[in-house]
């Protein structure tokens, strides 16, 4: 009996990689596994993973990026809803994303491999994404400084508190929602 393996398309292979890594580096730090480690696990050749993504820190910027794409999709604020179901909908999906992905998500927060320029660029993409997506919720075309900078503390805040549940699992997602309208309510509310 012959085998009648079919190849992967290099999407889902690409996707097939992505989901490995995150997988990895959920659990064991950028530093502290080779490049021999990470194409065992994903049962391919070292070289293969580099014909992919040309090297281990490609390989984890490109799960970064993911990472990032999730969280904006698992986050999204619908622009028509009214602030408070579109904020509900968005921390409680944050809630959701950490149950799945919390320990990666803290790696990252916390520094992942460090000052890259690169994974700091995606955690920027996500901040700004988030307080763009309040913005336009809000009605403010045209920010002050101060409103900017109020939605940027917040957006710092949710991280901590997120960072927070992923160590302490300790709020139900009901009051994970409240703590995060909350400081936002009463950052909004300073002039």
């Amino acid at each position: 009996m012959t085998s009648s393996r079919r190849r992967m398309s290099v999407a889902d292979r690409r996707t097939q990689l992505l989901e490995v890594g995150k997988r990895i580096f959920s659990v064991r730090a950028f530093d502290e596994i080779s490049t021999e480690d990470l194409a065992r696990e994903a049962g391919i050749s070292k070289g293969l993973l580099y014909h992919y993504f040309r090297s281990k820190r490609g390989y984890y910027v490109a799960v970064v990026s993911c990472l990032a794409d999730e969280f904006l999709e698992a986050t999204h604020i619908d622009p028509d809803s009214p602030l408070d179901g579109a904020l509900n909908g968005a921390i409680g999906g944050f809630y959701d994303f950490l149950a799945s992905h919390g320990t990666l998500y803290r790696a990252l927060v916390r520094g992942g491999i460090g000052s890259d320029s690169e994974t700091a660029t995606q955690l920027e993409r996500v901040r700004q994404a988030q307080v763009e997506r309040l913005l336009r919720n809000l009605g403010l075309d045209t920010p002050s400084p101060e409103q900017r900078a109020q939605l940027y503390g917040w957006v710092g805040c949710a991280e901590a508190v997120g960072l927070h549940q992923v160590q302490h699992a300790d709020l139900p997602r009901d009051r994970f929602i409240a703590v995060l309208v909350q400081a936002l309510a009463g950052l909004l509310s300073t002039d």
